[in-house]
């Protein structure tokens, strides 16, 4: 028991210490707009005053700063403080509130996020991992620590009592195995942050699928397994998905704004996207090579668009680029497309048409382009989430290449009609070759008598 006893002493002291600040009520989703209203309710359960002046308040992987607005910065025994995003709308909210407030600019996500108080050395004193299944969304009440549970309840800033009747901190010292106590929840949340960023290009052509990937880590920087991904293209369409197709309609400039969210963790990313009319042609095509060029002042992707001659068709390679003002041959023999037929497309990756060439060029509208039949867009067979943008053009290619060439069937049907007019010339010549033949025959014996 003597052993015991030392052991307790030297392994719970540090904990002990560690729940001096602790964390009591937190305001995360007010009635109506919430926007600079919320706030969370700090506690000093020990004996002595603290100097909070050079702690911080952890939120969305930022270290937020407390200066103090209201009352002083040294927080009393057993007495609790209020961290506000906005200390003037706090005290519109609460006119009769005459206790300590300290301003911290942050702002609390009204889908749960994990939230702690730290030391001036930045070591979390205490953690709070909140989720909306705890309550208080939106309904006028505020999330408060009760005897180590968290409960909704109408709110009651400054004022925090431990339904224990006692302080923690004695509690904690009665219960060392650890049963209860806010010093227990640093131990059983994950704390970090997850981070994202968007792959794709920055500048894309207007009517093409341009592709866009999440790549999301998580607090460790692994990869971050079935988070939700949600996308803001700025044009108006959201989607949600890692990997998602966008085609823009018109050209502009556009924001691409990412949330991720994993359990309790959330975090987003945005990118500037420049659309420019598609300056996409062929410049030449013949048995020999189709030659494409690039009529515009940007370097451009040309990933995944196919070349169709007839019914037959070549997906260009991921990762093909066109210089500004540059050209690209592609060669028979690597495309095994016969150039010289009457008509030769390029097609963008959602088998929409981008450009033909005739015997004399003729290029197609692409501030707004259109399917020239009803096929599947690339959107409707991967389901908002690409898998293999390769595999989904060459479905998206195949289904549009289905539909019957006109030129092919009247040239099958011009064919038809030589062969029936020259079978019916030979059965006449045969008809009349057999009369001849009978009319020179005579029969011996007989005399034909007028």
């Amino acid at each position: 028991m003597k052993y015991f006893g030392v052991f307790s002493l030297v392994f719970f002291i540090p904990l002990i210490t560690f729940a001096q600040i602790i964390i009591t009520e937190i305001m995360y989703d007010l009635e109506g707009s919430d926007s600079g209203r919320e706030w969370i309710e700090i506690t000093n359960i020990t004996t002595d005053s603290i100097d909070l002046s050079t702690w911080k308040f952890f939120e969305n992987g930022s270290n937020h700063g407390l200066v103090i607005f209201q009352g002083d910065s040294n927080l009393s025994a057993n007495s609790s403080a209020i961290l506000a995003d906005n200390p003037s709308k706090f005290l519109s909210d609460w006119s009769g509130f005459s206790g300590v407030i300290f301003d911290s600019s942050f702002s609390l996500k009204n889908t749960g996020e994990s939230i702690s108080i730290r030391n001036p050395d930045l070591s979390d004193v205490d953690l709070v991992n909140y989720i909306t299944d705890w309550g208080a969304q939106g309904d006028g009440s505020s999330l408060q620590k009760n005897n180590g549970t968290w409960l909704a309840s109408s709110p009651n800033p400054g004022v925090y009592t431990s339904s224990s009747g006692s302080s923690e901190e004695s509690s904690d010292e009665e219960t060392p195995s650890g049963s209860s106590g806010a010093y227990i929840e640093p131990v059983n949340f994950p704390t970090g942050t997850i981070s994202t960023r968007i792959l794709g290009e920055r500048i894309v052509l207007s009517g093409a699928d341009s592709f866009f990937e999440a790549e999301s880590l998580g607090v460790e920087g692994e990869k971050l397994e079935n988070a939700k991904h949600f996308w803001n293209f700025g044009d108006g369409s959201i989607k949600e998905g890692e990997k998602v197709l966008h085609n823009y309609i018109y050209p502009g400039e556009y924001i691409i704004f990412l949330d991720v969210s994993s359990e309790s963790f959330t975090t987003n990313e945005k990118i500037y996207i420049e659309v420019i009319p598609s300056s996409i042609f062929i410049v030449e095509s013949n048995k020999g090579f189709i030659k494409i060029g690039n009529d515009s002042k940007k370097e451009l992707n040309i990933s995944l668009w196919i070349l169709q001659v007839r019914e037959d068709f070549f997906i260009i390679p991921k990762n093909t680029y066109i210089r500004s003002g540059g050209e690209i041959t592609f060669s028979n023999e690597i495309t095994n497309l016969n150039g010289s037929m009457k008509s030769t497309r390029l097609l963008y990756p959602n088998g929409r048409r981008a450009y033909e060439f005739n015997n004399s060029p003729v290029a197609v509208s692409v501030a707004v382009a259109t399917p020239e039949t009803s096929v599947p867009t690339v959107q409707e067979i991967v389901k908002n989430e690409a898998k293999n943008p390769i595999e989904e053009a060459q479905l998206t290619a195949t289904a549009v290449l289905n539909e019957p060439l006109q030129t092919s069937n009247e040239g099958r049907e011009s064919f038809i009609d030589k062969w029936i007019l020259a079978l019916i010339g030979i059965i006449l010549i045969s008809i009349f070759g057999v009369l001849l033949m009978n009319k020179d025959k005579t029969v011996e014996g007989f005399t034909i008598i007028e």
